[in-house]
């Protein structure tokens, strides 16, 4: 051959021959953000999710929503439930109402906070500390006792309904509650396997807080005598590759022998301080030391990639990672063959040698990333025959549907909240309607008009004297057709009376008939006349009739679609 040829040659497979640091960096990069992933807070829907102001807690909505509910409800209370919110001596806390029938049936199943809460919401209504003056002028409060027995059944069916809602949103949100701890404890198996519990912090199991740096004083999911034993076990068990997250950032980041140059640098372009070998010689012990090591790395790594804790966050993740294995393949001068290529290599996550000789995750070597037959990987081969797959990828999906779970629950909770928060608007629509309607409605005022004919009457009752001359003297007739000759309105003037006294009938009569009497098209144009079909009628009255009828359609549809449960 050639010396330029051999030259050529020698200077193509030379690179092959030659690894440096970081050979598992793209892979180190890839755990570090599932691991950002597994320990992060467990996500608490909240209303006005997205906005960067004005978010809150679904019950602080509920809350605020039924303080309105109540405090329209109680414009309409009884007075004997009004005795108790009133007297804070005799009734100075729930156990003097309890066992009192003709009071507690408003009371129950309410503690002395809500009593306290019902208090407030009266006092809004009713003149003197506390009062809402605005609220007090939009409903005419306090009601009267005949105007409060009108609305009473319709706004305690609506405030029964919202109270039910209430029920049914603290119930979901019980069951989101306990889907974020399991969420939780999905994620802590998945970082350090099924003994997780041994090995955690007492506030890990809060998905309210960040799960802390792992514990020095606890003892590392590591099983085996050496890093081979557990990086590429020859059975699949509780504590080897693929059992927990943790234990396999181990074995991609550390080297087994203690003459390996990049033991502390396979992850990273310099040495991992504190990161060495896992021999023979308290293996489980070292691969704890880097591992704590390395998740402090990993926070560099991750915190850049602005992370969130989703489904679509955990499922990408996942697929991020295990789309590498096989991936990091080193081939030496006399290039694969068969042998080589088994496929077990495609269950190996991190770098490994194809040669001659069968590939395998072993580190034990000086050189391990350029020796055949060597690797710094982690071998999921044992694992991925059985039937249930590497067990952290279980975990992280179980933890995915989880919070699926979650959002579906929130999704129920926004349809459940709006509906409740559409019932403060209607219990105040018909209190509205319903007082314009009580405030405009037609009434003969008999005071004003009967004020003259019982004067009158009254005069010609007791005359000083009861004679014609007497009565006369009194502006009255005398009655010769009475046993008691008796005196007596004049005649016109009991029928001016008359006439008063059916005024309120009269007018409105007379309105109608102003319209009726008009027989053509052309005739029926008076502001108040209106021609319908053949008819001319008087707009007026049609308008006010109309408006009876619409707000007692409205308050019946309302009765009719609160008596069902449409949830």
């Amino acid at each position: 051959m050639k010396p330029l040829l051999q030259l050529a040659i020698a200077l193509i497979i030379a690179p092959t021959f030659v690894r440096g640091a970081g050979e598992n960096a793209n892979e180190f990069r890839d755990i570090c953000v599932l691991n950002k992933l597994l320990t992060t807070k467990i996500p608490n829907p909240e209303i006005g999710e997205g906005q960067a102001t004005n978010k809150k807690p679904v019950s602080t909505n509920v809350a605020e929503v039924m303080s309105e509910v109540l405090q329209l409800n109680l414009t309409v209370v009884e007075a004997a439930k009004e005795k108790v919110l009133q007297d804070k001596t005799e009734y100075a806390d729930m156990s003097k109402i309890k066992g009192k029938n003709e009071i507690e049936g408003y009371f129950e199943k309410i503690d002395n906070d809500e009593l306290a809460a019902l208090r407030k919401a009266y006092a809004k209504g009713r003149k003197g500390e506390g009062a809402d003056d605005a609220f007090m002028k939009k409903f005419a409060l306090p009601l009267k006792e005949n105007i409060r027995q009108k609305f009473r059944p319709v706004l305690a069916a609506l405030t029964l309904r919202a109270r039910s809602i209430k029920q049914k949103i603290t119930d979901a949100e019980h069951r989101i509650g306990q889907s974020r701890k399991n969420v939780r404890q999905a994620l802590l198996q998945a970082l350090y396997g099924p003994t997780y519990q041994t090995v955690i912090w007492p506030t890990d199991t809060d998905p309210d807080q960040e799960v802390k740096p792992f514990n020095p004083e606890k003892p590392f999911p590591w099983e085996g005598a050496s890093r081979e034993a557990t990086c590429k076990a020859a059975s699949a068990t509780d504590k080897t590759a693929g059992a927990a997250l943790a234990a396999d950032l181990v074995c991609l980041c550390s080297g087994g022998n203690s003459g390996d140059a990049d033991k502390a640098r396979h992850c990273t372009q310099t040495d991992t301080a504190t990161v060495a070998e896992v021999d023979s010689t308290t293996p489980a012990t070292k691969a704890r030391t880097n591992y704590i090591a390395l998740e402090k790395a990993c926070d560099t790594v991750a915190d850049s990639q602005n992370l969130a804790l989703s489904p679509a966050a955990l499922a990408e993740a996942v697929a991020t990672v295990l789309g590498k294995l096989g991936a990091n393949c080193v081939t030496l001068a006399n290039g694969p063959d068969q042998t080589s290529l088994a496929q077990t290599r495609k269950n190996y996550l991190g770098i490994y040698v194809v040669d001659t000789s069968a590939a395998a995750c072993d580190a034990a070597h000086a050189t391990p990333k350029g020796t055949a037959g060597k690797g710094v990987c982690v071998d999921y081969t044992e694992q991925l025959k059985t039937g249930k797959g590497i067990p952290w990828v279980t975990q992280v999906r179980k933890a995915a549907a989880g919070l699926q779970e979650i959002a579906s629950e929130f999704s129920q909770v926004n349809a459940l909240l709006a509906q409740l928060q559409s019932t403060p608007q209607q219990m105040e629509a018909i209190l509205l309607m319903g007082l314009s309607s009580v405030t405009h409605q037609p009434s003969a005022d008999t005071t004003a008009s009967s004020g003259p004919a019982v004067t009158q009457q009254n005069k010609c009752k007791n005359p000083p004297n009861k004679t014609k001359e007497g009565c006369a003297a009194t502006g009255c007739d005398f009655d010769f057709d009475s046993e008691k000759k008796e005196c007596k309105p004049k005649e016109e003037e009991e029928k001016t009376n008359t006439a008063a006294r059916t005024g309120a009938a009269g007018a409105s009569n007379t309105e109608a008939k102003r319209c009726s009497d008009k027989k053509s098209e052309g005739d029926c144009k008076s502001p108040d006349c209106k021609l319908e079909g053949e008819t001319c009628k008087n707009s007026s009255i049609l308008v006010n009739k109309r408006f009876a009828l619409i707000a007692t359609v409205f308050v019946s549809l309302v009765v009719f679609y609160h008596s069902r449960d449409f949830c």
